[in-house]
């Protein structure tokens, strides 16, 4: 009797370990889902911030340059002779 009944539990016990094995493969598949999720989401981030700091950057040197009080190269003459080496 108490034989039966120690089979009965290690047999029980086996069933549990394979439903908590299983759930928690299912548990790490789920989360791998997540982050995969996650990632894609800061990837679509990332490329909005990479454009709007292509259209930012060049408009924050032109006005940076000429928005100080002080002469910038080139600024006193006309044309781009200043620019252009002498040949």
């Amino acid at each position: 009797m108490i034989v039966d009944h120690i089979v009965t539990m290690v047999s029980n016990l086996n069933h549990m370990e394979k439903i908590l094995s299983r759930s928690h493969s299912n548990y790490l598949a789920q989360i791998n889902i997540k982050m995969n999720e996650r990632q894609e989401q800061t990837a679509d981030v990332l490329g909005r911030l990479t454009v709007l700091g292509t259209i930012v950057l060049p408009m924050n040197i032109i006005t940076g340059l000429w928005g100080m009080n002080v002469m910038v190269p080139g600024q006193e003459v006309e044309n781009l002779d200043w620019y252009v080496p002498p040949s």
